[in-house]
């Protein structure tokens, strides 16, 4: 489906507002008519008409009226009977400790865990799911149908939804001394920050008056790991009509949401 690209434009100017307002804070706090202007943007964008999804039938209700691509998209996970496709058993990425973390990123000296990480023998999972994961229209439905199509996409929405609320909580919190950066000893440098697509970690090693080590943990290298949740989700499903089996996982793909361009090929 087409995206509707004006629908969702509101946002990000109202993204881009609060953007830049941030190099005055503290000293000149936001105003938090921006934050209403975002939530307003969203509401539109998604044609709530300021109502939310308090539970599994308002989300069917607002499904079937089918008004945005997001709703209709939701519609067809429906009536292919893919609520629970790509499900599976998957550990959420833990909140690493910095020191574990920085540990973990100066050993790797042959950047498998940077290419293939895992966390104490497991391949984990990251992004909005396991943020949403207490929500509870995503708790409900993960209950119903566990992590597959329906429950990921409504995690997305719900977190979308979620978003000026959690920025205006996040810039309540906010000070000029918030991003300290030190780890590891003199030289080392490491953040950690949850991203649109997941847990997002930077690692950098000074030497003199030079980078000497850069290194980044992305969110697509945890959710496409080869034991991690597209495979885990995948392995054992019938496989049925090669084109029909193409675009569903596409689908799962889509919802896991990678960082690059991709193609899906059945042979």
């Amino acid at each position: 489906m087409a995206p509707e690209v004006e629908a969702f434009a509101g946002i990000r100017s109202a993204l881009r507002a609060i953007d830049q307002g941030l190099p005055d804070w503290p000293d000149k706090p936001l105003a938090k008519e921006k934050l209403r202007v975002l939530a307003q943007s969203i509401d539109r964008a998604l044609a709530l008409a300021g109502g939310a999804w308090e539970g599994p039938g308002a989300l069917h209700s607002w499904v079937m009226a089918g008004i945005r691509p997001a709703a209709r998209f939701l519609q067809q996970v429906g009536d292919e009977d893919l609520a629970e496709f790509g499900r599976c058993s998957l550990r959420p990425v833990p909140d690493m400790m910095a020191w574990d973390l920085d540990g973990a990123l100066a050993a790797d000296v042959d950047n498998r865990f940077v290419s293939r990480p895992e966390w104490e023998g497991d391949a984990c999972e990251t992004g909005p799911l396991v943020r949403m994961s207490g929500h509870p229209l995503v708790a409900e439905l993960w209950q119903r149908h566990g992590n597959g199509l329906l429950t990921r996409l409504a995690a997305r929405l719900v977190e979308l939804v979620g978003l000026p609320a959690r920025l205006g909580q996040l810039l309540d919190g906010l000070s000029s001394n918030t991003g300290v950066l030190g780890i590891g000893g003199s030289g080392v440098g490491l953040g950690q920050v949850e991203a649109a697509r997941g847990r997002l970690a930077h690692r950098v090693k000074v030497e003199g008056d030079r980078v000497s080590r850069y290194q980044i943990l992305a969110p697509t290298e945890w959710n496409f790991h080869p034991r991690g949740p597209l495979w885990r989700g995948l392995v054992g499903r019938p496989a049925g009509n090669a084109d029909i089996l193409q675009r569903q996982v596409g689908f799962l793909v889509v919802a896991l949401d990678p960082c690059v361009a991709f193609t899906v090929q059945v042979t």
